[in-house]
């Protein structure tokens, strides 16, 4: 092999990239930056914002029921009671996300169901055991995103 060859094969190969590298161009198939991140409500939807809906009532017309969730995890509560005192309770506190980043839960909020599943552009109330409300008024449980 001729020399001029030989220091030109070897320019050529010490400048493709190794596999090996941790900040280079090209990564292994085992690394860590090519396992994809699962989506969740948390991570994937435009959810900080505000929810208007009226929620079934056993003895007035409805509660309307408004919560705006803040992006630095603080959130506001609003129900009136309707056909009845038109008085407005306010609650204010903190919201979590459960571990699989689809549902918050109002903290400091004890007075009836604080679980909510997040979707695209609505809430859905969650029972008292955190499950799906299921039956013929499952859609009235539902706050839709108002901005």
């Amino acid at each position: 092999m001729k020399p001029g060859l030989t220091i030109t094969a070897c320019l050529i190969l010490m400048s493709l990239p190794s596999c090996s590298m941790k900040h280079g161009a090209m990564m292994t198939e085992q690394s860590p930056a090519t396992t994809p991140l699962q989506d969740t409500s948390r991570t994937s939807l435009d959810w900080n914002g505000t929810y208007r809906g009226i929620l079934p009532c056993a003895d007035c017309e409805g509660i309307e029921t408004v919560i705006t969730l803040h992006p630095d995890g603080t959130y506001r509560k609003t129900t009136t009671y309707l056909g009845r005192n038109p008085k407005v309770f306010i609650d204010e506190g903190t919201f979590t996300w459960n571990r699989g980043g689809s549902t918050v839960r109002l903290d400091g909020y004890d007075c009836g169901p604080r679980h909510y599943r997040v979707g695209e552009n609505h809430l859905l109330q969650l029972d008292m055991q955190q499950r799906i409300i299921t039956g013929r008024l499952a859609d009235a449980y539902r706050l839709d995103k108002i901005d």
